[in-house]
Formats: C-alpha cells, sequence, structure tokens
C-alpha cells in the first residue's frame, strides 16, 4: 500500500509537470511546480519574499512537490537491500510520514477528510 501510493503521487506530479511543459515549456513548469499561492504571482517573474503570501488558498504545487520528495525519500529506505543492511536508515526514514502528511495537507488542505482516519487510528 505505501508503494502504490509514493508512485500514485510521483505519477500524479509527474503528469502534471508532463501537461505543463507541453503547454508552456520549461517556464511553465517552473511557474507551476515552484508555485507557492495557486493562482498567485508567478515564480519566475517576482521576487521570493511575493511568492509566500499570507491568506493563500487553494493548491500549493510546491508543498505537493516537497510532499512527493519526502515520500520518495521513505521509499527509497524501505528497498530491501537499505532494510537489511542499514536498518536504523530504514526506521530514521520512515519518521518522514510525518512531512509526508503535513506537506500533504499544506499542498491540498481536503486532504484531511481523507487522511483523518488513519491519523485517529495511528494516535489511539
Amino acid at each position: 500500500l505505501g508503494w502504490a501510493t509514493v508512485l500514485l503521487a510521483f505519477g500524479h506530479g509527474a503528469l502534471y509537470m508532463l501537461a505543463w511543459g507541453l503547454e508552456g515549456g520549461n517556464k511553465k513548469v517552473w511557474d507551476e511546480a515552484l508555485q507557492v499561492c495557486h493562482h498567485g504571482p508567478r515564480v519566475t517573474d517576482q521576487p521570493a519574499r511575493r511568492a509566500f503570501r499570507k491568506r493563500c488558498r487553494g493548491v500549493s504545487n510546491f508543498f505537493g512537490l516537497v510532499a512527493v520528495g519526502s515520500g520518495v525519500l521513505l521509499a527509497l529506505a524501505s528497498v530491501a537491500w537499505v532494510r537489511r543492511r542499514r536498518y536504523a536508515w530504514f526506521v530514521l526514514a520512515h519518521q518522514l510520514h510525518f512531512a509526508w502528511w503535513f506537506f500533504l495537507a499544506l499542498h491540498w488542505p481536503g486532504s484531511l477528510v481523507f487522511s483523518a482516519p488513519a491519523l485517529i487510528f495511528f494516535l489511539a
């Protein structure tokens, strides 16, 4: 189930980046992928301080990218070779699930509805 989740999330991001690349080239990919506030100022046209705005609503592609990055690191540490030879790395990397859920919630706040049952089960 964990591998399927990471693969689906990675595929979700990769297909969006492919669509943006076909639509507007590299500049469009960077503008969308590094976008902290959906429909906010274009990242490549603005200073960094203006890209991070308060009261942002909608999907944040940047935080989705960070969430997928933590998920990929977690998945790579779950490979049998790492698990057998570097078990401490495996256990430590699995603490990245906190980063995964945190940045997923920043990426799309609606994800909390779907992750609430798992969070309740984890806290119980």
